[in-house]
């Protein structure tokens, strides 16, 4: 996945060149704060977490794979999102 800035918002490519998501941000501290927006900053670390989701519920896939279900069904707190009974 692909993070773009396009000026007023971050865009959230996937490989093929659909656009999942936009974050728009305000640079300006007096009309952010007016309207509830997000700095740049914060617009952008939250595009690229969200641009790395497909790779992080790949990796707990993996985990899932790999580990044995102990009685209660869970091996960890995020276990729960992919545990299957």
């Amino acid at each position: 996945m692909a993070v773009e800035d396009i000026g007023a918002a971050f865009v959230v490519k996937d490989s093929a060149g659909q656009k999942l998501a936009y974050v728009y941000f305000e640079d300006e501290p007096g009309r952010r704060s007016a309207a509830k927006l997000l700095s740049k900053d914060e617009a952008r670390r939250i595009a690229a977490n969200f641009a790395k989701l497909p790779e992080l519920f790949a990796e707990a896939e993996i985990i899932r794979k790999r580990a044995e279900p102990n009685p209660s069904g869970f091996i960890f707190p995020l276990r729960c999102l992919f545990w299957k009974k």
